[in-house]
């Protein structure tokens, strides 16, 4: 790939395909100088990439990283995946990805729209799809954070009830369901 001078490109052009997203880190994980390429989605020339599927969290608790040279305000829930994954050994600054939040531009409506109808193929298409909780701890979410293997427990169980409301052909039996709903 040549060498672009960023800070001269718009962050976001007109799309007709997805964004991927890469995070070189250099030996400071602090930094977060990050750049958006377009690619036709299935097009051959479209990298491997991996999906990010999380919580978007409190709009008011923002932290600024760099996009193709600018400032870009990512809430806290995805800047703490964000410094969680320099230190993972399955990622590398080499690896591409799809971030809804930052790969299409929240402020064009029309763009969001076209995104959300290929949402499934962009699903689809990544090698991998990553669901983030969030981290024990979240100060933007305050006491309701908690300790997220307790949602994921809680998950669990959920499925084990659902197994409990369903009849031996294979229908839900609705009033179970909904009593389960209830609790």
């Amino acid at each position: 790939m040549a060498t672009t001078d960023f800070n001269s490109e718009q962050l976001y052009e007109p799309l007709d395909a997805i964004r991927l997203l890469r995070l070189p880190w250099g030996k400071d994980p602090s930094k977060f100088d990050s750049y958006l390429v377009s690619y036709a989605l299935n097009s051959a020339s479209c990298p491997d990439f991996i999906a990010l599927s999380y919580t978007w969290g409190d709009s008011t608790h923002t932290t600024p990283i760099n996009v193709n040279g600018h400032p870009f305000a990512v809430r806290s829930n995805l800047h703490s995946f964000l410094r969680l994954v320099p230190g993972l050994g399955e990622f590398s600054s080499e690896t591409w990805w799809w971030i809804d939040s930052i790969c299409i531009d929240q402020n064009n409506e029309k763009e969001k729209s076209n995104q959300m109808q290929i949402m499934g193929k962009i699903y689809e298409r990544a090698r991998k799809t990553i669901v983030w909780l969030g981290g024990e701890y979240d100060p933007s979410f305050g006491d309701k954070s908690g300790d997220c293997r307790h949602a994921i427990d809680n998950l669990y169980r959920l499925c084990e009830e659902k197994d409990k409301c369903i009849n031996d052909d294979l229908t839900l039996d609705k009033p179970k369901l909904l009593a389960l709903r209830d609790r």
